[in-house]
């Protein structure tokens, strides 16, 4: 009888495993993913400034060069500036990258709009996007409650309000637009 009941719910444990991942585990996916789309994003020329990134499976992504990460293996910080990238920037970095504090994206040759989904990075405190190709209208910053640098100068971009960063609190913000 015991047996019986040890195996039923052996079995149940085995069935919730499965159907329900540990967030760790979902999360350590996402991020994998997050950088083979930026690898993907690129142009091939690229390649070589980030030869390191091993998005193969080979190198843990918190050993790729400019990445950080925590104690709990979250990606942190990602500092890729001046590394002269051509390409496009991934949307929808925060669904990826949850914990991401710093983005360092500076003097790269990425193109396209800005990316409004950077807003919901929620525990991002420093963005910089200085003298990139983007344009575009600027998403509103004011949901990036935790946001102190801001520095998107030297981009082609429109502001909707050229003033709407400097409402968060505690935040250095620097936007000029090439004409």
């Amino acid at each position: 009888m015991v047996s019986h009941i040890t195996y039923f719910f052996s079995m149940l444990l085995l069935v919730f495993m499965v159907c329900h991942p540990s967030q760790a585990m979902i999360t350590s996916t996402n991020q994998s993913q997050f950088f083979v789309q930026i690898i993907k994003s690129l142009s091939p020329n690229s390649g070589s400034s980030l030869s390191d990134w091993d998005v193969k499976g080979g190198k843990p992504y918190c050993n790729f060069s400019g990445v950080m990460c925590n104690n709990e293996g979250y990606v942190v910080q990602i500092n890729i500036s001046g590394r002269s990238l051509s390409g496009h920037f991934p949307a929808d970095i925060c669904s990826y990258l949850p914990e991401l504090r710093i983005l360092r994206l500076g003097s790269n040759n990425l193109r396209g709009d800005f990316v409004d989904s950077i807003t919901n990075c929620s525990f991002l405190e420093e963005l910089s996007m200085e003298h990139l190709f983007l344009s575009g209208t600027l998403p509103d910053f004011s949901p990036l409650k935790n946001l102190k640098i801001l520095d998107l100068s030297y981009n082609c971009s429109k502001a909707s309000s050229p003033c709407q960063c400097l409402i968060l609190p505690i935040l250095r913000c620097s936007i000029s637009m090439r004409m």
